[in-house]
């Protein structure tokens, strides 16, 4: 029995550090606007970045009288990559799992979604392209000089 809390007490922690990760992954912050955005105990946050700090994945950053925790560029791309490569185990688990309980229509687009992400993984494609392959959008390059909002129809093909 105390095996299997050792497991799951890895797995939160886990689970916190790639939800802190993230949170650095959207944009550099300071300890306190990071705790406030995981809403987790300012312990376990500094546990969580001495430990993203030692394993060269985030920086710390003096700016101003603060310090900001930043993620390491170089680290970027490759952690994009393995969390990819994460989700496709995910999904191949899934369907090995839950396979005989799925519709074919369920099947089908889970099978698309792990073809994307497989793709995606061989050839390195761009965050935007394997998300817009994922919902089913054609690629469309966007200019980058383009300020506004782009609207994109969300609409379900039986109409709802």
């Amino acid at each position: 029995m105390v095996g299997l809390q050792g497991k799951n007490r890895t797995r939160n922690a886990r689970k916190n550090r790639d939800r802190i990760y993230m949170e650095l992954l959207r944009s550099p912050l300071h300890f306190s606007a990071l705790k406030r955005k995981v809403k987790m105990s300012s312990t376990t946050v500094a546990g969580h970045l001495e430990t993203l700090v030692e394993e060269g994945r985030v920086k710390r950053q003096m700016q101003g009288r603060r310090i900001v925790y930043a993620v390491v560029e170089e680290k970027r791309d490759q952690t994009v990559l393995e969390m990819r490569k994460e989700c496709w185990n995910e999904l191949a688990f899934l369907m090995f799992d839950y396979g005989i309980c799925l519709t074919k229509k369920t099947k089908g687009k889970l099978k698309e979604a792990a073809d994307v992400l497989k793709e995606s993984i061989v050839k390195r494609l761009q965050d935007v392209d394997v998300a817009g392959k994922m919902m089913g959008m054609p690629e469309t390059p966007i200019d980058k000089t383009y300020v506004g909002r782009l609207k994109i129809k969300t609409e379900k093909e039986d109409g709802k």
